[in-house]
């Protein structure tokens, strides 16, 4: 299984549940080299599990950590696994975002003036930001420079790029 995990949606709660059945049925998980997630910076890369002799690099069962999904390079990894995600509204996701990392304190200034600021000034996501606007997509893959393109970025992109990668996308 593969589970394409995105920031507050319920991942944490789902990465739980498939860390304890994997436990119990003794599956090999693609860990991370350090902390407990892969890099927020850079898209998913194979090369970024760590290797060892207790997990051949062929018998690993489960992609359960954060990342920046790239189903090309999961599937180097899981080549039969079924996808998995959470989506869930992305403004509930900004707003829990924004309480959960404390950024009224950062920013000194309430969400909702935060939100208007940013919609004056036009803000765009910063590519190497590890959290920022529109989470979700960044999360499931999306560039910074592809969210902002008007022109080239739609529901098509989801119909050939993300959807046909994810079996069971669960919305919240």
């Amino acid at each position: 299984m593969a589970f394409a995990k995105t920031h507050k949606t319920g991942g944490s709660t789902l990465q739980n549940v498939l860390f304890r059945r994997g436990v119990a049925n003794d599956l090999a998980f693609a860990m991370p080299r350090r902390g407990w997630m892969f890099s927020l910076k850079y898209p998913f890369a194979s090369s970024m599990v760590v290797k060892g002799p207790w997990v051949p690099e062929d018998l690993l069962d489960v992609f359960a950590f954060h990342s920046v999904w790239n189903y090309t390079e999961v599937k180097k990894i899981l080549p039969g696994a079924v996808y998995l995600t959470l989506l869930r509204d992305p403004v509930d996701c900004f707003e829990s975002n924004y309480v959960y990392m404390g950024l009224q304190l950062i920013f000194k200034m309430d969400i909702n003036e935060f939100a208007e600021k940013m919609a004056k000034q036009g803000a765009q996501r910063h590519s190497r930001h590890l959290i920022g606007k529109n989470q979700l997509l960044y999360d499931l893959g999306v560039s910074a420079k592809d969210m902002e393109n008007r022109y080239g970025f739609g529901e098509n992109y989801f119909s050939y790029s993300f959807c046909p990668s994810i079996n069971y996308p669960i919305l919240l």
